[in-house]
């Protein structure tokens, strides 16, 4: 598929679109995607962060949602 065709089948599917949350979304993501120009770096610690939970990650060390939000209420019980 070329790009003018992919750009053509994009505008026919958002023409369709009447959910405002998803149209603005789509928006967001084209206006911080769409030049090309902002690249976020990430600084030494982000990067070591992203690493260690990566690591975690893959070594199963993971919590459900459900937990999670568990977690969450009975701390906030405790306040």
């Amino acid at each position: 598929m070329t790009t003018a065709q992919l750009k053509n089948l994009l505008v026919k599917k958002i023409n369709k679109i009447d959910d405002e949350d998803l149209l603005n979304a789509i928006n967001v993501v084209l206006e911080k995607g769409g030049s090309g120009d902002e690249i976020y770096k990430l600084n030494p610690i982000q990067k070591k962060l992203i690493e260690k939970s990566d690591k975690e990650f893959r070594e199963g060390k993971t919590i459900s949602n459900e937990d999670v939000f568990r977690e969450i209420d009975e701390w906030l019980k405790e306040k």
